[in-house]
Formats: C-alpha cells, structure tokens, sequence
C-alpha cells in the first residue's frame, strides 16, 4: 500500500513512518509542497498515487487559533 501522509515532517507522522518504513510506501507532503494555498494542495495531491492519506498537518499555534478559529478548523479538518 502507498500512502500519502501530510504533515510528514511533524512529530506524530515521523514517529509513525519511522516504525513503519518497511510495511508501506511513503508520499510525504510538506509546508514545501502545499502550505494553506488550497490549489497547491490540490494540485499535489491530484498528482500523486496513493492507497490511504493519513491527515496529520495541523496549524496548532494557540494565538493563531484564538484569533481566526474558522480558518483553522478549515485548515486542521
């Protein structure tokens, strides 16, 4: 199986690519690859090959999320 994991270089994504690099194939998706610009997200997403997408990107910055907590639910869900 292949899957595509966001938030790949975020704590709970290394930990779990890290136990279980030899049981699946790893798309990793960044900040790099798709920041909050919905159409880069989109876009990288429509071009890879994947089984499973593991959704573990998060904006997890207290103040931010106090401040504009629809764009983070948009963002975090």
């Amino acid at each position: 199986k292949t899957i595509l994991v966001t938030g790949a270089n975020g704590y709970i994504a290394s930990l779990v690519r890290a136990y279980q690099k030899d049981n699946f194939n790893w798309i990793c998706m960044t900040r790099k690859d798709a920041d909050l610009q919905i159409l880069k997200r989109k876009k990288f997403v429509a071009s890879q090959d994947f089984d499973i997408c593991f959704h573990t990107a998060a904006n997890a910055t207290t103040a931010f999320c106090n401040e504009h907590p629809d764009l983070v639910h948009k963002i975090n869900v």
